[in-house]
């Protein structure tokens, strides 16, 4: 049985002109990152069992996915289908393509 737990990345910076107006380069703030780690503190207090974490490939993905890895062990796997907009139909092939991730 796969039990599956989704996670929005954390508090990012506005689309403006350090990022170009561009979605995907928008990074974590600090309060972002520091709201992570203690989210990420209490998914290890919780026991979750967290064995997998797959990220998009936009940066505060990457960051938020980065900052649970450090808590809960792990490396993030990026997959470019877990992008906005994605088509929930291939969720189940990004999951059966990740068969450890429980």
């Amino acid at each position: 049985m796969i039990r599956l737990h989704l996670l929005r990345h954390g508090i990012a910076e506005d689309a403006g002109p350090a990022t170009g107006g561009r979605d995907e380069p928008r990074r974590l703030t600090e309060q972002g990152i520091e709201r992570m780690h203690a989210g990420a503190r209490g998914m290890v207090a919780l026991a979750l069992g967290i064995d997998t974490v797959l990220t998009s490939p936009l940066v505060r993905c990457v960051q938020t996915a980065g900052i649970v890895c450090e808590h809960v062990g792990g490396t993030p796997r990026e997959d470019a289908r877990l992008r906005p907009g994605m088509d929930l139909g291939l969720l189940e092939d990004v999951l059966l393509e990740h068969p450890d991730a429980r």
